[in-house]
């Protein structure tokens, strides 16, 4: 089984996460990383990591454009998952049209994180979050974000 597995950066937290999943007799893990490293967070940087494919976004697309950049779907579809899984919703839409594959996505938003963006972000979120193939809610306040 191929996984394609994206996210904004890669967390230090993450990265036992994603040799213990390469580790699993036929996984082939790709990480796809959206920025090599963020002001605010030190020890946040793209790295190797052993057994896992790993990617950089920015050395596939132009510098400064966004993971709904065609970039992410070309690499994505390049790699020919079985399964994506996506962190937000922006990479969700990154993803949008005719697809191989199916794709996840992470929910860890709450109800407190809607109550402040506009209305037509909120129903493009909605949208977006209908276009995926399943869900991954960490939380139980996820849970009810999704309902």
């Amino acid at each position: 089984m191929k996984i394609a597995y994206v996210v904004p950066m890669l967390a230090p937290y993450a990265i036992s996460r994603f040799w213990e999943l390469a580790k699993i007799e036929n996984v082939e893990l790709h990480v796809i990383v959206e920025m090599n490293t963020s002001e605010g967070r030190p020890g946040w940087k793209f790295q190797k990591i052993a057994g896992v494919h790993m990617y950089l976004l920015s050395s596939y697309t132009f510098q400064n454009t966004h993971l709904f950049s065609k970039g992410l779907k070309k690499l994505v579809d390049r790699i020919q998952p079985d399964f994506c899984i996506v962190c937000n919703t922006a990479q969700l839409m990154g993803l949008t049209g005719l697809r191989k594959y199916k794709v996840g996505v992470v929910v860890e938003d709450t109800l407190r994180a809607e109550e402040r963006k506009r209305k037509v972000n909120r129903l493009i979120k909605r949208f977006f979050l209908h276009t995926a193939d399943f869900y991954l809610p960490y939380t139980t306040d996820a849970i009810r974000f999704l309902k």
